[in-house]
């Protein structure tokens, strides 16, 4: 057995302790940890991940620049922010009476889709069309062009 070399204790340590947390495990403990926050005016216990993401979204209705922030974390993550759940920013609602006049301007120049029940009648009208011999058609039977 070769003992260790007494020069290496002397040495400073380098690098972390053994058994010691990295940045990434400190970051990602601070991030699960759970915090109280008020979600739609009731306190909620939610992960401080979480809540810096609701902070996010409410800074991004007003800034660009937190908005450009939750893009880039949404492009990041996916549709894992929040728990899977999205986020929709919307401008005020409109009156119903500007709301109606805008969804009927937009279908004025739409086709009016055929129901079910009106296909069906207009198939049975089809086959009822088709079932009718005309009157050329009884003068003439089963005669062709080609036996005259």
């Amino acid at each position: 057995m070769s003992k260790a070399s007494p020069h290496r204790r002397l040495l400073p340590r380098r690098g972390r302790a053994p058994g010691a947390a990295g940045h990434k495990a400190l970051v990602q403990r601070i991030a699960r940890e759970k915090r109280m926050a008020k979600i739609d005016g009731k306190s909620q216990r939610v992960t401080t991940a979480d809540a810096l993401v609701l902070v996010l979204i409410a800074r991004a209705a007003k800034d660009v620049k937190a908005y450009e922030m939750l893009q880039d974390l949404r492009a990041k993550l996916g549709d894992t922010l929040l728990g899977g759940g999205g986020c929709v920013l919307t401008p005020e609602p409109l009156p119903d009476e500007e709301w109606i006049a805008r969804e009927m301007e937009k279908n004025k120049s739409r086709e009016r889709p055929v129901l079910p029940h009106e296909l069906a009648e207009h198939d049975e009208a089809e086959t009822q069309a088709a079932a009718e011999v005309s009157p050329e058609e009884q003068a003439f039977g089963d005669l062709k062009f080609g036996d005259l």
